[in-house]
């Protein structure tokens, strides 16, 4: 039995590991995205809260990621995180913040300004440290920091660390275009095998 065993993984292996090669992009599945604020957003007289499915502890922000995709090969990613974000308010004015979507190849954070304007650039990925990716303030966020808040210009500025959490699931392999016809082939060699003992 256990000789059975051997020769199946032997088999096997090697499928799985030509499969894996072709396959190296792989969807994301979930788990989050956790972003630990730096930034002094009590000394702008700014407080953040969660929007949507995000949740806060302290300085740590996290956001579930719902989409978007990982390619192996070149260490590229999308990572989508839609129906979660972050409200800052001054007591007075309130705006949000959400559904971010990380381009690492742009090296860029887009999402929905106050859950309508879509698209903007929040951020933009500095260096990798011990402590996660460095989570910068785009030229956009901070011109509306200055124009809703008074806040100082904090373009370039840092806002935190983000740690990415991924689960991935292997993108289908497509079979070969003469798969049908092999395994059209196996039925009826099979058939004729079966027939000729009885």
């Amino acid at each position: 039995m256990t000789f059975l065993k051997t020769l199946a993984l032997s088999v096997a292996l090697p499928i799985l590991a030509t499969a894996s090669a072709g396959a190296s992009v792989f969807n994301l599945i979930g788990n989050q995205t956790t972003v630990s604020v730096t930034a002094d957003l009590a000394g702008l007289g700014l407080t953040p809260g969660t929007i949507g499915t995000a949740t806060a502890d302290g300085a740590d922000f996290s956001f579930g990621i719902t989409g978007g995709q990982v390619d192996l090969g070149t260490g590229d990613a999308l990572i989508a995180h839609d129906g979660s974000g972050v409200s800052l308010t001054d007591g007075t004015s309130t705006a949000t913040v959400g559904d971010f979507f990380i381009d690492t190849a742009a090296g860029t954070i887009t999402g929905t300004l106050n859950g309508t304007v879509r698209d903007v650039e929040f951020f933009t990925l500095g260096t990798t440290t011990t402590e996660g990716i460095q989570v910068l303030i785009s030229q956009t966020l901070g011109g509306a920091l200055t124009q809703v808040f008074g806040a100082p210009d904090l373009a370039g500025a840092q806002f935190g660390f983000a740690n990415v959490d991924l689960a991935l699931a292997p993108t289908p392999v497509p079979l070969p275009a003469g798969a049908p016809l092999l395994i059209a082939g196996l039925a009826a060699f099979a058939w004729l095998r079966r027939r000729q003992s009885v």
